[in-house]
């Protein structure tokens, strides 16, 4: 770099003067094959859309084959024009180790594949792309995906946190992408009981809220619902509802995190010291505050276990505070109430400005309402009957009305939905051309709900009877 630096001390340089220098110190320290140059790996990376996944195949005992394709969600699919220069680090059961995070191969552009050779044997599990140096998706084999379940019910610390994280994204979202069956990637998650890292937790929680968006309105929800709280009340209990001063970050970003999950799902040990936290503050809200790591959680569960009166005090409070963390957190919470009128209020209040809410708070209380139980269909009505007067209201805003849109339509996963927002299109067509683009996206994504719907979730019932999770009432 200092060579880079003298020579274009009094000159312009471009990307292909950084890629050239690059090349050569690559070269003098051994990490890059002389016959390959940055250059052509870059641009197999910055001039192409989207990203790959690589497919580990087991050959025999020793070595893997391994290919590569596009990843994509939804109906298109993988296309094989589009290809790139990967770097493939891996490591095995028989000797783990995850710090060698140099390319051990790569994976040409021009290549069908490449092979991996000098494995253990075949009962020994394979990790690539160790701590997820490189910017792809790792799919196995059906045999492979099992020992890692195995090893994470067994010893989870064994796999690098990171690759722990990167498993659980991987395993979820090729699910799916339909290109892992969900037993493979439910198998995954079945460890987390067990897991007390926020950066494993965060990749889960990511991919584990699909699932309840498409479980959410259905009978089915309440055999997720205890699943969840399966694998999240060992935590839950390990870590306590308030911070202690030798907490680290993490621990205090994974207890929000859990505590957030664990009352929306109704635990009911959250529940109980949300609302006695929340009725400390009512009692004395000059002096008495709700610790900020919790707070949304607690405005949420007390506000939805409440009545006018929780609801009420929050509002006053929301308009008192001048702090924007609390003001952010509060303004949420107040969409989560159980009565949907107090939630039409809160729609027909931030479609006036002497409300005291801006013109730009009305995306934020839109989802916020749309996240709520009862809220994601008040707010779907709520748009369909005043899309016009919604959009005049923004005025140029257009992304606000797309946030909107995305907010109360995320969840539909039916042809009936999908034949609200079809009809919603047309009414948009006369509202210019933003407001119906955001419609047709949302329609796109309806489609892949509906699709992903059909294709995955009587897969994942199954799953869940087996173990002993089912939403079957019998007589008492």
């Amino acid at each position: 770099m200092e060579l880079l630096k003298c020579y274009r001390s009094y000159k312009n340089a471009d990307q292909d003067d950084l890629w050239r220098y690059m090349t050569v110190a690559a070269h003098q320290d051994g990490s890059l094959p002389k016959e390959i140059t940055v250059k052509t790996i870059m641009d197999t990376w910055t001039l192409q859309e989207g990203f790959p996944v690589i497919n580990v195949k087991r050959d025999s005992n020793t070595t893997a084959e391994v290919t590569q394709n596009r990843f994509l969600f939804g109906e298109e699919e993988n296309e094989s024009t589009y290809t790139w220069w990967i770097p493939i680090t891996f490591t095995t059961k028989n000797r783990h180790s995850f710090r060698h995070t140099r390319a051990q191969t790569w994976l040409s552009s021009h290549a069908d594949h490449v092979t991996v050779t000098g494995l253990p044997p075949h009962q020994n599990w394979i990790i690539v792309n160790l701590q997820m140096t490189g910017y792809y998706r790792v799919n196995y084999d059906d045999y492979n995906w099992s020992l890692l379940a195995y090893q994470l019910q067994q010893d989870h610390e064994v796999i690098h946190v990171t690759n722990r994280a990167q498993i659980i994204d991987d395993a979820l979202n090729l699910a799916r992408a339909g290109l892992l069956s969900y037993n493979f990637a439910m198998n995954i998650t079945r460890y987390l009981a067990s897991e007390r890292s926020y950066v494993a937790w965060k990749a889960a929680f990511l991919n584990l809220n699909f699932l309840h968006d498409m479980f959410w309105h259905t009978a089915s929800y309440v055999a997720l619902k205890d699943y969840f709280l399966t694998i999240i009340e060992p935590i839950y209990e390990s870590l306590g509802f308030e911070d202690k001063t030798e907490d680290s970050l993490q621990t205090q970003l994974l207890r929000m995190e859990i505590v957030h999950w664990a009352c929306h799902l109704g635990h009911s040990q959250c529940v109980n010291q949300s609302r006695h936290l929340f009725q400390q503050w009512m009692a004395d809200p000059e002096n008495f505050s709700v610790p900020s790591n919790v707070a949304e959680s607690v405005y949420c569960t007390a506000v939805n276990q409440g009545a006018q009166v929780e609801w009420e005090f929050l509002w006053s409070q929301f308009h008192r505070t001048g702090k924007a963390h609390r003001k952010q957190a509060m303004g949420k919470a107040l969409g989560c109430a159980s009565q949907t009128w107090l939630l039409a209020r809160y729609l027909e209040a931030a479609m006036h400005t002497q409300s005291g809410l801006r013109r730009q708070d009305l995306s934020h209380v839109f989802k916020a309402v749309a996240n709520s139980d009862v809220g994601s269909y008040l707010a779907w009505n709520f748009l369909r009957q005043h899309l016009k007067k919604i959009t005049s209201y923004l005025g140029g805003d257009f992304s606000s009305v797309a946030r909107i849109i995305e907010a109360t339509t995320k969840h539909f996963n039916t042809k009936q939905q999908l034949t609200q927002l079809e009809e919603l299109r047309e009414e948009a067509q006369s509202l210019g051309h933003l407001p119906e683009r955001s419609v047709d996206q949302a329609i796109d994504a309806a489609k892949n709900n509906v699709m992903w719907k059909k294709q995955n979730f009587y897969d994942i019932i199954r799953w869940l009877n087996q173990l002993g999770f089912s939403h079957a009432l019998s007589p008492s």
